[in-house]
């Protein structure tokens, strides 16, 4: 080379060491670099025995131990490995691009590796990601040295035969995405020896590779001896991830070897930017097929990226959420290909078209830098690409934490110690232990008053949430945090953490029996309730199951909820589970604020959430037959604990008024809304008054609510507040309370009606309603089936009709119903269920209802009026045979079935249908 190219060269490999060294420690030390540090910094023997149960071979963790020996232990020395294994990628890629091509190629490929987003960013992390570059570009030159498909100098050497195993072993045991690329070079080499037919060659070859595989043996032997271990890490949080579409991991992974970030894909426009340099690298790619001088090069550059990238991408079938950098590996391959494909000469008969295609070789060089540019920019300076805060989180925890506190931290995220330079111990739950890690929570937690739990907020593998619940049971929660992704709950220990005590129950959600529950009873208003729940499996399920807890005031109205996937310990959802086995699942209701404390029900609902939306499970009786999907667990009696800190993310529950309203000395009314929206006759309209006590020992107050039309009251609150369960006098100063108060609408009511509340003699406005009436039949409706079933002194059941008597398996069922009121207004809110049946009484499909979808509840009811009442009964699974409906009501707040007068619960309609496949 020149003197000037070498001044080029060497100014590029500056540029590149600088790129890759700026802000190097700029960012927080993150989970797997923690990782890194931590085995570094272990026995020799430790890194061993930890890389056999994971997904990741132990040399790079050698290597870093090795250079953290002379360097130190920092997130800086750290990553500076990688930038040295990052710069040398740019190094290896121009000697290849000489070597193999043009001085031309070879700088276009350098400057590529130079910017290379993938290059830089990984360069920057304590992973092994920038030197498996090194070891893929080493192999390619390597074989084809050994091969003789390059100068002579190496082919036949011993030297080069020697360097060629020594690569492999060290690829091998540095990550086992190596073992494509070694497929792939041996794919090409026993091509390169049957096609010029040098057999003897291949016989060497095929021996040389023997004694490389039997060098890699032990560990790999070891590691399949130890194969539960690692497919359990392997598998870790796959069971509720669904497969990737293939054209989404396509772009995924396009728009991360031109960009270092996957994330990308979402921002505007840059589908289309990246889809476009597909498009041109295809292009010309197709151009320099067609020339028989650029024909054999440009394929064999396309075969060393694409093929061993094609293979690695089985890595998504076994973890369908795997990260892009398992393949950061090929995009040298890819940078090659791109210095070719816009490089080489353009020959005689194509100089007419030499204008286009160079254009076309610009725009894709111009589009993979501006690509690396564009990802490299928000990498640096975009805070939401950063890495996790996890410096934010130390200092905080410097300025705050105790050295008799603990700090807890996820299991395996070994970041927060080399980033905490304070004395409070950090510990992580063990939740793989053989107890789950009660023993050891128990431990560490011992004569602990204040534990930190440091989290995430897209979680982690708690996937119980077991370590958050053990501490609500323990204790209660005093402040929270937030750090970007990161979270600080701060809890104060009041008892020794241990497991719950199962209470053993019978209510069998089929195919789902919950056998055991626990409550905790030390709840307080402040706080979350926490619950565990035993299950087992009556038979499989291929379905995942949620559970949906609630807490619920004594009228039924919903205080606060907890939706959550049903896992195992090891994150399995219940169609991996075993019929037979014993799982218990841990719970955390949230409280909001202003909840007044008293005693409350708690309810459970399970479910499966399909692609045809929530398929709520049936409870069943010891006879088999359907009791309903609401099951009460029991009851918690909330004790009054002022919340010690307002930044606990439970915000008041109404929106504060501008100005309080004082109604009576020493109790402020502070907001006020009206729950529902529309209204009818029966209706209930529930009023939420968030009271606010000024001053202490307060009398008994008792403002009233009602609902007015005109100058009459057509219903009166008039009790003490809560139900009459928590009277003024209970109140502490400053405490909030948030109440409900229910007022139903007469039958035959129309028109606008006000909501006002009164105190000896005053009267505020809360808001009014508008009323609209519907007409009301008192004449008998003639229906296809006329019968006469009475439930109760509510209603009578005088008639039926159903579309036709065959259905095909899957259909929805539509069946109306003929009502006569025999009350003017029920008192509850009553629910009718249809049920369909098989022949042997099991439940096929169902639709539960209050009558007519809610728009005329029985409260509203006229005595004597008809009622057309229409459901759509949808099948809960497969089925064909025979088929009967079951109607019947209920009360949603205890469950309670209406009786006929023969005693039953349910009446069977006297009408059979044929399910057909």
């Amino acid at each position: 080379m020149s003197i000037r190219s070498w001044f080029w060269l060497i100014g590029l490999l500056l540029l590149a060491f600088f790129l890759r060294i700026y802000q190097l420690d700029g960012q927080s030390i993150w989970w797997d670099e923690g990782i890194s540090l931590h085995l570094a910094t272990s026995k020799i023997g430790e890194i061993a025995r930890d890389r056999l149960n994971n997904i990741h071979p132990p040399l790079y963790f050698y290597l870093l131990k090795f250079w953290l020996a002379f360097t130190g232990v920092s997130a800086f020395s750290g990553r500076y490995l990688s930038v040295l294994a990052g710069w040398f990628q740019v190094g290896f890629l121009f000697a290849i691009g000489c070597r193999w091509y043009s001085s031309r190629t070879a700088f276009v490929a350098a400057i590529l590796g130079a910017l290379s987003a993938v290059s830089i960013i990984y360069s920057q992390e304590i992973r092994v990601y920038s030197v498996l570059p090194l070891i893929y570009l080493a192999l390619l030159i390597l074989v084809r040295e050994a091969t003789g498909q390059g100068p002579d100098f190496g082919k036949g050497k011993l030297w080069v035969w020697l360097l060629f195993g020594s690569i492999i072993w060290i690829g091998m045991h540095l990550h086992y995405i190596t073992v494509f690329v070694v497929l792939y070079i041996n794919l090409w080499a026993i091509f390169v020896y049957v096609k010029s037919g040098r057999w003897s060659e291949l016989k060497r070859w095929i021996v040389f590779q023997l004694v490389v595989v039997l060098t890699v043996l032990p560990w790999y032997i070891s590691m399949i001896l130890n194969w539960a271990a690692v497919s359990g890490e392997a598998n870790a949080g796959t069971y509720t991830s669904a497969a990737v579409p293939l054209q989404h991991l396509a772009n995924q992974v396009w728009t991360f070897l031109v960009s270092g970030l996957p994330g990308l894909i979402v921002r505007p426009g840059a589908l289309i930017s990246v889809a476009s340099l597909a498009g041109l690298l295809i292009i010309l790619f197709i151009l320099r097929l067609v020339k028989k001088n650029t024909r054999r090069e440009a394929s064999i550059l396309f075969a060393n990226w694409m093929i061993p990238l094609t293979s690695a991408l089985v890595v998504w079938a076994a973890r369908s959420f795997s990260h892009p950098r398992y393949i950061a590996m090929f995009v040298p391959g890819l940078l090659l290909l791109v210095a070719y494909l816009v490089m080489p000469p353009v020959n005689s008969w194509t100089k007419r078209w030499a204008w286009s295609i160079n254009l076309l070789a610009g725009a894709l060089l111009a589009g993979v830098l501006l690509a690396s540019i564009w990802g490299l920019v928000l990498y640096f300076y975009d805070a939401n690409v950063a890495k996790d805060d996890m410096r934010s989180v130390a200092r905080y925890l410097e300025k705050n934490a105790d050295g008799p506190d603990l700090i807890l931290v996820p299991d395996t995220d070994w970041s927060l110690r080399f980033e905490y330079k304070g004395e409070t111990p950090i510990e992580m739950p063990h939740l793989d232990d053989a107890d789950g890690g009660w023993s050891h929570l128990a431990q560490v937690t011992e004569e602990k008053k204040r534990v930190f739990l440091v989290d995430y907020l897209n979680g982690t593998r708690d996937w119980q949430e077991k370590v958050r619940f053990s501490l609500v049971k323990s204790g209660s929660i005093v402040n929270r945090e937030v750090f970007d992704n990161l979270s600080i709950n701060e809890y104060e220990l009041d008892e020794k953490v241990t497991p719950p005590q199962m209470s053993p129950t019978t209510i069998n959600y089929d195919p789902m029996v919950l056998s055991g529950v626990w409550i905790d009873q030390n709840s307080e208003t402040s706080e979350s309730v926490a619950i565990a729940l035993n299950w087992q499996l009556s038979r499989p399920v291929d379905q995942s199951a949620q559970a949906s807890l609630r807490l619920l005031d004594e009228h039924g109205a919903l205080i606060a909820a907890s939706d959550d996937l049903l896992r195992d310990r090891n994150g399995r959802p219940t169609d991996q589970w075993q019929v037979g086995d014993q799982v218990t699942t841990y719970h955390v209701i949230p409280l909001p604020a202003a909840v007044p404390p008293v005693e409350y029900t708690v309810g459970l609902q399970v479910y499966f959430a399909t692609d045809l939306g929530i398929q709520p499970l049936e409870i069943r009786d010891r006879s088999g037959a359907p009791r309903g999907q609401d099951a009460s667990l029991g009851s918690v009696k909330l004790n009054y604990e002022p919340s010690q800190d307002t930044n606990l993310g439970n915000n008041l529950p109404l929106a504060l008024w501008p100005n309080s309203s004082e109604i009576a000395p020493g109790l402020s009314l502070l907001a006020a809304d009206i729950e529902n929206a529309a209204f009818v006759p029966g209706s209930v309209v529930t009023v939420r008054l968030l009271w606010q006590a000024t001053s202490t020992a307060l009398y008994d107050l008792r403002p009233e609510v009602a609902l007015v039309q005109g100058s009459e009251d057509l219903d009166l609150a008039d009790e003490a507040p809560v139900y009459g369960q928590y009277p003024t006098t209970l109140w502490n100063l400053d405490e909030t309370v948030l109440e409900r108060r229910h007022l139903r609408i007469p039958p035959a009511t129309s028109g606008v009606l006000h909501v006002v509340i009164r105190f000896k003699g005053m009267e505020w406005l809360l808001g009014e309603v508008e009323v609209v009436d519907e007409a009301h039949v008192f004449e008998q409706i003639p229906s296809a089936y006329e019968i006469d079933a009475t439930f109760g002194n509510l209603a009578r059941l005088t008639g039926f009709d159903i579309e036709k008597a065959e259905y095909r398996s899957g259909e929805s069922i539509p069946l109306s119903l003929v009502w006569q009121s025999r009350v003017n207004g029920s008192d509850r809110e009553y629910v009718v269920f249809t049920h369909l049946l098989d022949e042997s009484g099991r439940l096929i499909g169902q639709h539960d209802a209050v009558p007519v979808n809610g728009l005329r509840s029985m409260t509203g009811w006229v005595e004597h009026e008809y009622i057309v009442d229409r459901h759509d009964l949808a099948m809960r699974e497969p089925y064909q045979g025979k088929a009967f409906i079951e109607v019947g009501l209920y009360d949603p707040v205890s469950g309670d079935r209406v009786l006929l007068p023969d005693g039953s619960d349910h009446y069977i309609l006297p009408f059979s249908l044929d399910i057909l496949p």
